[in-house]
């Protein structure tokens, strides 16, 4: 089939948050259900409908997409979809009539999109990227650890400087990964710190006063992530303050990896007329044209990963400079880009480490046999 030039058919504009979110944006529900039952600005049987039909959902509507994030850059849509749905669900399967005012009561958009968000945000963070990190040290370490003797060419201008311990650049590599993991779970600390409660404006005019403790209380026994009301919610609404350091350290730490797999890459260049320090799993099938060559593939691919998180990562920093007054109009876009990036190169720091890393191998003489040769 011909495709002609500016031929977009079969291309969706259309982009959506990951799982986390709107289950996020489902607990949510269900913890600000409770906390107005247990301020009585709730029935009971409507608040308890509310918080049970909002955790049935996190079931039942896995395959749901949600909104598109081409909307209000406040998320207005995000909110309206999770409140039609759990109130559809208690006329439903609980048989109380509840409409999508008391699922919203006490909430604002604006204050509590940028709570699912940082709270999915961590939560994303916590279940995937960490661990990823932890296990690319443990392999990079284990992969020192059994360098024994073996050396490598000390390169400084890419010219020959003079020989190293390849177990002291490979551990090199883990020191690295560890300090900008540190500093990644360090900014990560800050999204813990939610605007919920500070209402439209993040001052809190409108909500009951005693709601956003209300709600954090009920978030933490419920939900086992513990968070705590903003000291400045108008921080997280008007502005992206945490999302933004957060950026800015997964930007690191992608920097960092992709330095680490581009050294990697030129080490295992050769083996004739490369480097040819480090050899790795070698495959038969990494070329079309050139029958028995075999590439280090999978370097590249993270290389792709960190280079697109940085870019991701870029963009949100940049959007921490925008909004109007005493809104920020970019979250969903700020939403899909921070989720999205910290599954990618959680995806493929795991990957890296478990398919690449474990593989890799000295091919110089030791430094006994350069000893010897003497």
């Amino acid at each position: 089939m011909e495709l002609m030039d500016g031929d977009t058919a079969g291309y969706s504009p259309e982009k959506f948050l990951p799982r986390v979110f709107l289950d996020t944006l489902l607990a949510h529900k269900a913890a600000a259900a409770r906390a107005n039952g247990s301020l009585g600005l709730l029935p009971d049987t409507v608040a308890q409908a509310i918080a049970q039909q909002a955790q049935a959902l996190r079931v039942s509507r896995r395959e749901d997409p949600g909104p598109s994030i081409w909307q209000s850059g406040c998320g207005l849509e995000f909110n309206r979809w999770a409140n039609a749905c759990i109130a559809q669900a208690c006329a439903q399967r609980s048989g109380v009539s509840v409409m999508p005012e008391h699922v919203n009561w006490n909430q604002s958009t604006n204050d509590t999109f940028p709570t699912v968000l940082q709270l999915a945000l961590l939560r994303a963070y916590r279940v995937q990227l960490d661990p990823a990190c932890g296990l690319l040290q443990s392999r990079l370490r284990d992969s020192a650890a059994r360098a024994g003797d073996s050396r490598v060419m000390g390169r400084t201008f890419l010219r020959d400087a003079k020989w190293m311990a390849l177990g002291q650049v490979v551990g090199g590599w883990a020191d690295l990964v560890h300090a900008h993991h540190d500093w990644l779970t360090q900014a990560a600390g800050p999204l813990a710190s939610i605007p919920q409660g500070g209402y439209s404006l993040g001052n809190g005019d409108g909500v009951h006063r005693r709601f956003a403790a209300a709600y954090v209380a009920s978030w933490n026994a419920a939900e086992g992530l513990e968070c705590r009301s903003s000291a400045a919610p108008s921080n997280e609404i008007a502005g992206i303050r945490s999302l933004a350091a957060f950026a800015s350290a997964l930007g690191a730490l992608a920097s960092g990896i992709e330095k680490m797999a581009a050294d990697m890459l030129l080490l295992c260049s050769g083996p004739e007329h490369g480097f040819a320090d480090l050899g790795f799993q070698e495959s038969a099938h990494d070329s079309t044209t050139l029958l028995g060559k075999s590439n280090p593939k999978q370097a590249t691919t993270i290389l792709m990963a960190c280079a697109y998180v940085r870019g991701q990562s870029g963009m949100v920093v940049d959007l921490a400079a925008r909004g109007q007054l005493a809104l920020f109009t970019a979250f969903p876009l700020v939403a899909y880009a921070l989720l999205d990036a910290v599954h990618v190169l959680a995806q493929q720091t795991r990957a890296f480490a478990t398919g690449f890393v474990p593989h890799l191998h000295p091919l110089k003489p030791t430094m006994a046999a350069l000893s010897a040769s003497k």
